[in-house]
């Protein structure tokens, strides 16, 4: 039994170490950055790498240095409560 252990904490062992030495980087983006509106509901990840914000003023898209929003003068609804990607 004792042999079926050790390998298994050694794999656990390299997986914690080294997720532990990933740098993972976050970015806070708020209305300042140009997001519609600091209140998020709903975010989702397209196919295409395309971040999409849903919020109380509308829509946001961002592509990793930009945002495109989408607001009430392009879209009917102020406020976006669920983004679902369309595939084909």
């Amino acid at each position: 039994m004792t042999h079926r252990i050790v390998p298994l904490l050694t794999i656990i062992w390299i997986t914690l170490t080294s997720a532990a030495t990933d740098n993972i980087n976050f970015m806070h983006l708020t209305a300042n950055d140009g997001l519609c509106h600091n209140q998020i509901i709903d975010m989702v990840r397209d196919s295409r790498g395309f971040m999409w914000f849903a919020t109380s003023n509308g829509l946001s898209r961002y592509d990793g240095y930009d945002f495109r929003n989408f607001t009430k003068d392009k879209i009917p609804a102020k406020t976006i409560f669920d983004i679902q990607e369309h595939e084909n």
